[in-house]
């Protein structure tokens, strides 16, 4: 009895995927995907922004997070007094922000090309 399930079950994963092209329909799966083919380049301007936007995000988180905290400790103590180490971390954390807003763009400007890469697609 489990023979002739596994035959079936292996059977219909072989005929899931009905490829026309670009365009793949899955029959096996209720999960219903939109599909287009990439070409090299556009996947290649895609991954060259990865790690920019990996780098100017790790970074600002660093500088945020730890000027933040440093300058919320000093300026919650009782002898708070602005000094340098008082500047450095609030400038650490406004350096972080806008690091950090950077990526933030390069993320954006990443889906809006995916975006695009959908939307000129045309079905056949």
């Amino acid at each position: 009895m489990q023979d002739s399930e596994g035959a079936v079950r292996q059977e219909r994963q072989r005929n899931a995927l009905e490829v026309y092209g670009a365009r793949i329909d899955t029959t096996y799966l209720v999960r219903k995907s939109e599909v287009v083919g990439v070409n090299r380049n556009d996947l290649n301007d895609l991954i060259q922004f990865d790690g920019i936007e990996l780098g100017l995000c790790t970074l600002g988180q660093f500088f945020l997070a730890g000027g933040l905290w440093l300058f919320i400790e000093k300026s919650l103590s009782k002898d708070f007094a602005w000094d340098a180490l008082t500047g450095f971390c609030l400038a650490s954390a406004i350096l972080g922000g806008i690091l950090w807003s950077f990526g933030f763009i390069i993320r954006t400007s990443k889906q809006g090309k995916i975006t695009r890469i959908f939307e000129e697609t045309t079905p056949c």
